[in-house]
């Protein structure tokens, strides 16, 4: 019974690399905008009452960069960062309606964005260095899709506040 949102996945984001010297404070707020401001205004109308089902599942799509310290990333990393962090508050508030909330940490995953990157920046050498560290290989998109499902789902109703990494042992290796 009862109508409302049973599951949302929080998938807007923007990427890119700006090194700390070529950094202006605009650049910093548009990223935290798209990728952390948004996110939570979503969170917040849509888990008001009488708009979610009850257990209600929330997913946010976070990053590896989040959780690692590459160069070039401190306005993707920071607002990735801090989905990850307040989706942890976040649970504790919304335990009590409830709901589940939680982020996955993918790293480079094949995606049009990821594509064109290489086009970019060369494949040979990137790809190389990449999969030194992603020793698994890149991330398919169909792999994601399933840890959100899971997410997303009733099996994994005692998960919540986690940022869970999918991330080919990228975090394992160091930098």
């Amino acid at each position: 019974g009862g109508g409302g949102i049973y599951a949302l996945l929080y998938a807007a984001g923007i990427a890119g690399l700006r090194p700390l010297t070529n950094f202006k404070p605009e650049l910093l707020k548009h990223y935290f905008t798209v990728n952390y401001f948004s996110f939570i205004e979503t969170v917040r109308q849509l888990t008001k009452k009488g708009r979610y089902a009850p257990n209600m599942r929330i997913v946010g799509i976070s990053s590896v960069a989040a959780l690692s310290g590459d160069g070039g990333q401190i306005a993707y990393g920071g607002s990735k960062a801090a989905m990850s962090a307040s989706v942890r508050s976040m649970a504790k508030e919304l335990s009590a309606k409830g709901i589940c909330i939680n982020t996955i940490a993918p790293a480079m995953t094949r995606t049009d964005i990821f594509s064109s990157y290489l086009e970019r920046v060369g494949s040979d050498v990137y790809t190389e260095s990449l999969l030194d560290r992603q020793y698994l290989g890149i991330v398919e998109p169909q792999a994601v899709a399933n840890l959100v499902a899971f997410l997303l789902s009733p099996a994994a109703k005692f998960i919540t506040g986690a940022c869970i990494p999918i991330d080919s042992g990228y975090l394992t290796m160091g930098h």
